[in-house]
């Protein structure tokens, strides 16, 4: 629909089992500076995994099964999520073949590509570093004017805080690298159950993660740094950090 309009397109297809969704936090923080988001994705086809569909229906995030709702979203908060299923009924069942056929299939990469509304900026996370070229180069092949692929933790647009991050980058044709420096001196140790209550409890402030916030923080920095093109690493953190310290903390 040409009528509706985001700043940043941003896809969740992979789901995630080693960790809490912190990008979800990211996206709404993108979000609460002004910045229209649009995601997409799908939910189950995977066992043993946490979906963002599932997330976005707990925290009471802004979801539509049509485009008439994805407006009113955007209008009203700046972020929706949209299941696949609404955008392209048959992409979304080839992706259920995942069970069937034991491996996930090239469509999860191709309805990553998707950006159903043309918005400017495009971020994709994947899982396996050789993808990392092929998304980037497919999205010049696209002609989109700005897109970021990084190795996601869990293959979402989730950075992984304890790693050097490098994101592979298109903007106006042209491709390029950086790298995010990691933000700790020794990996945290992966928690042994992931708890959604443990996931609101951060955002209420009850309670500590390093890790979480940093994955908060740094993934909503990158997105910032995309899309406002001309900022430094420093000053994209320093506005992710802010807006996190800033957060309505009864929200969820």
């Amino acid at each position: 629909p040409a009528h509706i309009n985001a700043d940043i397109d941003w896809s969740s297809y992979a789901g995630k089992r080693r960790h809490l969704p912190w990008f979800v936090y990211s996206a709404y923080l993108v979000a609460s500076m002004g910045y229209r988001v649009f995601m997409h994705g799908v939910s189950g086809h995977t066992n043993n995994r946490i979906y963002t569909e599932t997330i976005i229906d707990k925290l009471g995030l802004a979801k539509a099964e049509n485009w008439s709702k994805c407006e009113s979203a955007l209008n009203e908060g700046n972020f929706c999520y949209m299941p696949l299923q609404a955008i392209s009924p048959r992409l979304a069942d080839l992706i259920d073949l995942r069970n069937t056929l034991g491996l996930r299939s090239p469509v999860h990469s191709l309805s990553r590509l998707i950006n159903p509304l043309d918005s400017e900026h495009v971020i994709q996370g994947v899982f396996h570093p050789p993808y990392l070229p092929l998304h980037q180069e497919a999205a010049q092949l696209l002609d989109y004017s700005s897109c970021i692929t990084l190795k996601g933790e869990g293959g979402e647009i989730e950075r992984n805080p304890d790693n050097d991050c490098t994101t592979f980058n298109l903007l106006n044709g042209e491709l390029n690298q950086e790298t995010w420096p990691k933000l700790f001196g020794k990996r945290h140790v992966k928690p042994s159950e992931l708890s959604f209550e443990d996931m609101v409890s951060l955002w209420r402030g009850k309670t500590d993660d390093e890790y979480g916030i940093a994955a908060v923080v740094s993934t909503a920095a990158i997105a910032l740094k995309q899309i406002e093109k001309d900022i430094s690493q420093e000053k994209a953190l320093e506005k992710a950090q802010k807006a996190w310290d800033d957060r309505e903390k009864d929200r969820f």
